[in-house]
Parts: structure tokens; C-alpha cells; sequence
């Protein structure tokens, strides 16, 4: 599914649900510049989805971004401390969403032939 279809849908649930919410966007300039303070890999896909969004929260999954004062942590706290949770994560495991159970998502350092990150799963309980 494309990008602009997935923030058309998350537009349309937010609008009738209060369970699900969009976070402002501060501009591009402001996505990209805290880019930089993700260490190692930045996924493209991820970057798209912070300059249409500065974060989502979506039922019980929160999508994480920069600079936000409504949504806490940023994306690149949430990734540290997630690295200090599990230091076999640091570098091969970048964090941008979680779930009020644990759960956490993020892209891994594998690349697919498209230049895209492949998504993955981490559950601290079951480590």
C-alpha cells in the first residue's frame, strides 16, 4: 500500500475515532534536520512518512517523531533507550514504533533490492 493511501486512511480513521490521532508536521526542514541525530541507518520510507506526519498514534500503537511536544519520546530517544534495554540491538535494530505491551517495531540493518529496510519485531519478554 502506498504512502498517500495509508495517511488518507489514518486522516479518515482520525476524523471518526479519537482513538486514533495525527501529530503536526513541522515542516520538512525540521524532519530533516533531526535526521541526523538517528545514529547509523535512516529508512526512506520512514523519513516520507515523518514529512507527511510528525508522528501517529493509533489505537494502542504509537509511530514515534521529532520534535513533537504531544507525542514523547522523540524517534531518536526511543531508539537509544531501546539499544540500552537490549545492546545486541545497537546498530542493526532502529525502533520507531511500540505498543502499550512492549512491542516493538522498527526496520533492520538489511536493505531489500528496492534500497527499503525489511520491518521486524522485538519483544523484550520473549529475549
Amino acid at each position: 500500500m502506498e504512502l498517500a493511501c495509508i495517511m488518507e486512511l489514518a486522516q479518515a480513521l482520525a476524523e471518526e475515532s479519537d482513538q486514533v490521532e495525527l501529530y503536526p508536521q513541522y515542516g520538512r526542514l525540521v524532519i530533516l534536520r533531526n535526521i541526523g541525530k538517528i545514529i547509523g541507518a535512516c529508512d526512506r520510507q520512514y523519513v516520507d512518512f515523518l514529512c507527511l506526519s510528525n508522528g501517529l498514534r493509533a489505537f494502542d500503537y504509537v509511530f514515534y517523531g521529532f520534535k513533537s511536544q504531544e507525542l514523547r519520546p522523540y524517534l531518536h530517544d526511543h531508539m537509544l533507550s531501546l539499544w540500552a534495554w537490549d545492546s545486541m540491538l545497537a546498530g542493526s535494530f532502529w525502533g520507531f514504533a511500540s505498543s502499550s505491551s512492549g512491542l516493538k517495531w522498527g526496520y533492520l540493518a538489511k536493505v531489500d533490492s528496492r534500497g527499503n529496510h525489511y520491518i521486524g519485531a522485538y519483544d523484550r519478554a520473549r529475549r
